[in-house]
């Protein structure tokens, strides 16, 4: 066991330090910060997995927004930041709610700024905390106060005493909107309305799972248009390698000892991970845990692997194998799956193996691909695979125990 402090986060997001890759990610929101400051904002936004990053990304761009972190052409910007995390119970009055909020904690060191502020979004002290269902009218209503505050939040913050670039709106977790929230609806307007008031120092970057999109064409269909859409990858292998040893580095550098990693332990550690970044880091974690020698090697991370793969599991898997699938012949076709890792297979092989009749695997099949639990290959026909290698690890070393304890209840 390492008695070193490990550097690696793999239950929060990784926003300093271990951040590596996403350079493409990163001169997108440094032109779209740029521009922003000049009056013509490109609002972003990020799609991607779980477990890909998009909070981290966020996060980080959160730094660079307001001057903590130079761009990567060394610019320092200071942008009043403020960062919302979607729930399934926000409604537009909540989200107006935090946007005040945010805005006005921001400026808790700027006194005289504040009060401004305060005075120009005191409409919201009127919003009801708990209460009474508002009709469209007067949600139109709240709308448009909050536009017209944020309008003037920016004509006070960007005058010659504060010297603020403008005002960047962080949405995290956009793909959990509740309908009630109109999404697409509520930013559509409110961009409109900014541009309609010459207010173009106002800047989104939202992130969300890939059905958000869904989320925000289901509330308006020209929401998506405000946006221009990345779709994050997964890391490369030099990206993972530069991820860990950014953590070496930040050992090097606080606490003045040298520890290094061979050659044989990134490879596995990318195989399994196949460029998460979050496996990344929880590999990376055990793997430091596990050595006791300066060198980080392969058997340090083959060692590790049962350890890492349950943790993974337990935030990644548990829920969607054992509470979102409640047939086992389901899970059957999953533990079948599994056995070719996340390489594809098709529906003859599993139906060779599978113990049900052939409508319960065509309904197993329709139920994992509408939960987005396997992926189905486009332009051909009956081919399947899992979307990670480590589900198919972790369903094979830690779920068949699981499933014969259910089979022995019944």
């Amino acid at each position: 066991m390492s008695k070193f402090t490990n550097p690696f986060k793999p239950t929060k997001p990784v926003y300093s330090g271990v951040f590596s890759g996403r350079y493409n990610e990163l001169y997108k929101i440094d032109k779209s910060l740029r521009e922003t400051k000049a009056g013509n904002p490109t609002n972003l936004l990020f799609v991607g997995e779980r477990g890909i990053g998009k909070t981290s990304l966020l996060l980080y761009a959160k730094f660079i927004a307001n001057g903590d972190i130079l761009s990567m052409d060394q610019e320092k910007f200071n942008f009043l930041n403020v960062f919302i995390t979607i729930d399934n119970r926000m409604n537009t009055t909540r989200f107006i709610q935090k946007l005040n909020i945010e805005i006005e904690r921001q400026l808790r060191n700027e006194n005289d700024v504040l009060q401004k502020v305060k005075d120009v979004w005191s409409f919201v002290k009127r919003l009801e905390v708990g209460g009474v269902k508002l009709n469209p009218a007067e949600i139109q209503d709240i709308v448009d106060n909050a536009i017209y505050s944020l309008v003037d939040t920016i004509k006070i913050i960007c005058d010659d005493k504060t010297k603020k670039d403008g005002i960047v709106i962080f949405i995290d977790e956009a793909d959990n909107s509740p309908e009630e929230l109109q999404i697409g609806s509520f930013l559509k307007i409110l961009n409109e309305k900014l541009i309609s008031e010459n207010c173009e120092n106002v800047l989104f970057v939202m992130a969300g799972l890939p059905e958000v999109r869904n989320k925000l064409r289901e509330s308006h269909q020209s929401s998506l248009r405000i946006f221009e859409e990345l779709e994050l990858a997964t890391l490369s292998k030099q990206d993972t390698r530069a991820v860990i040893e950014s953590g070496l580095t930040e050992v090097k550098n606080e606490q003045k000892v040298l520890i290094e990693i061979a050659d044989a332990a990134v490879d596995t550690i990318y195989l399994i991970s196949e460029g998460y970044p979050h496996f990344i880091q929880q590999l990376a974690y055990c793997a430091f845990e596990q050595n006791s020698d300066h060198i980080i090697d392969g058997h340090d991370v083959n060692e590790s692997i049962s350890n890492s793969l349950r943790l993974i599991g337990d935030r990644y898997y548990k829920d969607m194998f054992f509470n979102k699938i409640l047939s086992e012949s389901y899970r059957d076709v999953l533990v079948i799956m599994s056995e070719k890792g996340s390489d594809w297979i098709t529906k003859e092989e599993i139906k060779k193996k599978f113990r049900g009749s052939e409508k319960t695997l065509n309904n197993a099949i329709s139920a994992l691909k509408t939960r987005n639990i396997i992926l189905v290959k486009e332009g051909v026909k009956g081919y399947y695979r899992l979307q990670w290698i480590a589900f198919a690890l972790w369903i094979k070393y830690f779920t068949q125990k699981d499933l014969s304890t259910e089979a022995d209840k019944a």
